[in-house]
C-alpha cells in the first residue's frame, strides 16, 4: 500500500541553522595575521614509494548523508547480512582446507602429467536429495571445482625447515632445491631523523653504514627463511616420491586454491 506523502502545507518550516562568530574579549585587540604564511613542515622525500594514509583521529565529526528510504533499508539489511557473510567466509576457509587436505597429496604424487590442477566433483547432500526439487533449484550442489597447487611459497624458518628437509630428502637434494631467502622489515622512524632521508635515498644496500641494524630495537630487521629454487615446483614430482612430497608440503606448503567459476567438468 502506498504511503501518502505529506503536502507542502503539512511540512514544518525549516529554520536556518544559527551561525556563531568568535568575538574578541573587550579591550583585547584581535591577533594580527602573520605577514607571511607558515610553510608546512617539510617531510621526507619518499620518491616512488607507496605510502599508507593515516586513519583519521578518534573523535572526528563526520557529516551525515541524506539517504532515500530504499538505501535506509539497504543499510539495515547490511547489518543483518555482514555477520552472516563473515561466518560464511570462515566456513569456506574450513571447507577449502578440507578439500586441499585430501586432494593435495594426489596432485603431489601424480605421475605422467605436468598439471598441478585437478578437477574434483561434488555430490548432492543426502538431506537435500530428499527435500524436493524446489531446494535443489536454489542450491546447486554437485558442482565441479578445480584444485590447484601454485608455484608460490611463503618460506619458513630457515634452520628448523632445513633440518626437517634433510631428514626427508637428504642434505644433497635439500641444498640443490632449496635456498636461503631474506625478509627485511624497515621502520625508518626508528632511525635518527637527520639520516632518514639519506637512508631512503640510498635504499637498502648500506643500512649498516648508519648503524641501525643493531641494538635491542633496530630500525631494520632481517629474517632468514628457506624458500624453494625456481625449478623445484616443476620437477618435484619427478625427483621425489609421493611420500616425500607430502612430507615437504607439510612443513613448506605452496599456495593452494579451490576454483569454482568457469570450471568445466
Amino acid at each position: 500500500m502506498a504511503i501518502p506523502m505529506p503536502q507542502p502545507a503539512d511540512l514544518p518550516v525549516e529554520t536556518p541553522a544559527p551561525q556563531f562568530h568568535v568575538l574578541p574579549e573587550p579591550g583585547v585587540p584581535p591577533p594580527e595575521a602573520p605577514s607571511t604564511p607558515v610553510a608546512p613542515r617539510k617531510g621526507l622525500n619518499l620518491g616512488g614509494l607507496t605510502t599508507k594514509k593515516d586513519a583519521k583521529a578518534k573523535g572526528t565529526v563526520h557529516p551525515k548523508a541524506t539517504v532515500s528510504p530504499e538505501v535506509a533499508l539497504a543499510i539495515s539489511q547490511f547489518f543483518v547480512d555482514k555477520p552472516a557473510f563473515e561466518s560464511l567466509k570462515g566456513s569456506c576457509e574450513q571447507l577449502r582446507a578440507q578439500i586441499l587436505e585430501e586432494i593435495a597429496p594426489q596432485i603431489l604424487g601424480a605421475s605422467g602429467t605436468e598439471e598441478f590442477s585437478f578437477l574434483a566433483a561434488g555430490a548432492i547432500r543426502p538431506d537435500y536429495a530428499t527435500a524436493g526439487e524446489a531446494i535443489l533449484d536454489q542450491r546447486p550442489y554437485g558442482g565441479t571445482v578445480m584444485v590447484t597447487l601454485q608455484n608460490r611459497y611463503t618460506g619458513a624458518d630457515h634452520e628448523a625447515t632445513h633440518m626437517a628437509l634433510c631428514e626427508i630428502i637428504g642434505e644433497k637434494l635439500t641444498e640443490k632445491y632449496f635456498k636461503q631467502g631474506v625478509v627485511l622489515s624497515v621502520n625508518i622512524n626508528k632511525a635518527p631523523e637527520e639520516i632518514q632521508q639519506a637512508i631512503l635515498d640510498d635504499l637498502i644496500p648500506i643500512f649498516q653504514k648508519y648503524d641501525i641494524m643493531s641494538g635491542e630495537d633496530p630500525a631494520v630487521v632481517a629474517k632468514q627463511v628457506l624458500v624453494p629454487t625456481s625449478e623445484f615446483h616443476t620437477v618435484r614430482r619427478a625427483v621425489f616420491t609421493k611420500e616425500q612430497n607430502v612430507a615437504i608440503h607439510a612443513i613448506l606448503p605452496c599456495v593452494g586454491i579451490v576454483k569454482t567459476k568457469n570450471v568445466r567438468s
